[in-house]
């Protein structure tokens, strides 16, 4: 027998607790947060170490483990889009936005979406823009033009990263 990795050892975690999930939760991100409640966290456990700062990029499990599994001096969440249009559940994030030290989005509007849904926390908020602006991807763009782009033409590119946790 081959052996099995850590990831395949834990499968049936995900399988069960997504189909647990289902039954009572309604939304994709419910479901997740409820996964991670019953199931996930008990099996991570407190992650070994401590450190200076921990980021949890996005939210979500990533929320939730920084919250949960991390010990750090400080705990910073960031949040890359509109809190209430992405479909994130206050409920679930509640006890984790409480656990950080700075909830952090990408502009300006985002910041204000997260301050009307939590209020007690903005003193907390900020906004920290993304690095490179939408300006700056079009120039880029218009600098160079690969030599299988065919003017009028339907040019489709499909865009990847191979990793080894890709298989």
């Amino acid at each position: 027998h081959a052996p099995i990795s850590k990831a395949g050892r834990y499968i049936w975690v995900k399988i069960v607790g997504t189909l647990c999930a289902k039954v009572v939760r309604h939304t994709r991100k419910e479901r997740r947060a409820y996964r991670w409640r019953n199931f996930y966290r008990q099996r991570i456990g407190k992650i070994q170490g401590h450190y200076d700062v921990a980021i949890a990029y996005s939210g979500m499990e990533n929320l939730y483990l920084i919250g949960d599994c991390v010990e750090a001096d400080r705990k910073l969440v960031w949040i890359h889009s509109d809190y209430v249009a992405g479909g994130y559940s206050r409920q679930d994030d509640y006890p984790y936005f409480e656990k950080m030290d700075e909830i952090v989005s990408i502009s300006e509007k985002c910041v204000e979406v997260l301050k009307k849904e939590f209020p007690e926390f903005s003193d907390r908020m900020q906004c920290i823009e993304n690095i490179t602006t939408s300006t700056t991807v079009r120039r880029q763009a218009d600098a160079y033009a690969p030599a299988e782009l065919t003017d009028g033409m339907c040019n489709i590119l499909s865009i990847g990263r191979l990793s080894p946790e890709k298989g």
